[in-house]
């Protein structure tokens, strides 16, 4: 089964072409430029470094959130228009997930963390069971605190929330924290490409009519006019 994913939950972005377990294409580009700009050449270079049309892609798999509103909308808009088009299955992909299992030592306590800003971040706790990834807590916008209230055991925090508060995070826990490096937790179109075909190739499939991102929480604005 050949697919496209892709990641625009972050500044970052991504897209993968991936045949069953082989990687064909990746590019991931960090530059603060919107995903609207620079997602659909993204995705033509991507199919043409792979040698592939779109006529011979199976399904897609995205990002669903949570993270950048506007990044999740264009991300979706855009599988939505080529799985619309070309008739095939979509899987929405949760973020916080896709960054567990860029985790380097899967052997304690998985965190994390994506930077929500206004003192919040987009969280959750998972293990590995046999290979499986596990989730331990929902997935929640957490302010710094809560986001480790009850850890008491050695827990590896991964993404860029870990690290824009790891000075509270060691204060806070102490020897219990570990962090990942920076580019594990950059999101790879290769990790959402894995679970999305294990989603695809069992049938648990998005629609595309009704798909809509998983924000957790309201944006700024709608906070502010309520």
């Amino acid at each position: 089964m050949k697919i496209i994913a892709i990641d625009t939950a972050s500044t970052t972005g991504s897209v993968a072409v991936v045949d069953g377990d082989t990687l064909l294409t990746e590019i991931t580009v960090a530059r603060r430029e919107t995903h609207s700009r620079r997602l659909m050449d993204m995705i033509d270079s991507a199919l043409k470094m792979a040698g592939l049309d779109m006529d011979r892609i199976d399904g897609f798999a995205y990002t669903k959130g949570p993270g950048s509103f506007t990044g999740l909308r264009i991300g979706l808009s855009i599988i939505k228009g080529l799985a619309l088009v070309g008739a095939k299955p979509m899987a929405g992909i949760s973020s916080l997930e896709v960054l567990a299992l860029q985790a380097p030592d899967v052997s304690r306590l998985i965190c994390p963390m994506m930077d929500a800003r206004n003192k919040e971040l987009y969280c959750a706790r998972y293990r590995v069971s046999d290979g499986v990834l596990m989730p331990v807590t929902a997935e929640g916008a957490l302010s710094p605190e809560e986001s480790v209230s009850g850890i008491s055991e050695p827990c590896l925090l991964i993404g860029d929330g870990a690290h824009r508060y790891r000075s509270f995070f060691e204060s806070c826990i102490g020897a219990y924290a570990r962090f990942a490096t920076v580019a594990d937790g950059i999101p790879r179109a290769l990790t959402v490409a894995r679970l999305g075909m294990v989603q695809l190739q069992s049938h648990q499939t998005d629609s595309v009519r009704s798909a809509v991102p998983v924000y957790l929480r309201k944006s700024y604005a709608e906070i502010k006019k309520n």
